[in-house]
């Protein structure tokens, strides 16, 4: 069976490095069935500077462009370790004010690069839920389908899957 997707063939996967995060690019690499797709790999730092200077103060570019090479670094090592090659990803690594919503710059993201999918970890909080969370913000807002993985995947099912280790 073929499968024709029409759409554009990216994938924005929004990361926080949290074990359901992980579990969550695991899922994208089980919807690699679909040919010349590219992976987003969006992680959102909130500029850590906003707090610490007046806003006629300069922000100091050098500390955040290291906090940027860090998370550059851990998703490089996250794709080595799950054997996923350069030319399938891209990374993107976005500032916000301190204030502002994640959520917004993920879905300014999807927008812009006409995704497909998003696909999300979300931990298990039991039975109240953050009504501010990233998660709940992107599914009450995102115009594009979003995969929300909770629990881990049980490997056996993707025994064997040429795209996970």
């Amino acid at each position: 069976m073929e499968i024709i997707v029409k759409a554009e063939r990216k994938i924005l996967w929004a990361s926080d490095f949290s074990e359901m995060s992980i579990e969550a690019l695991k899922t994208t690499q089980v919807l690699s069935f679909i040919p010349q797709q590219e992976l987003i790999a969006l992680h959102i730092i909130e500029n850590p500077m906003d707090n610490l200077y007046k806003p006629e103060d300069s922000v100091p570019i050098n500390r955040l462009t290291h906090a940027e090479d860090i998370v550059k670094e851990k998703f490089k090592k996250i794709f080595e370790e799950f054997g996923i090659a350069p030319k399938f990803y891209r990374i993107e690594v976005l500032t916000i004010e301190i204030g502002k919503h994640a959520g917004d710059k993920i879905i300014e993201v999807a927008d812009k690069e006409k995704v497909w999918l998003i696909i999300m970890g979300r931990e298990a909080k039991g039975m109240k839920r953050l009504l501010g969370s990233t998660t709940e913000y992107v599914l009450a807002h995102a115009k594009c389908p979003i995969l929300i993985v909770r629990g881990k995947i049980d490997e056996e099912i993707f025994e064997g899957h040429p795209r996970l280790k």
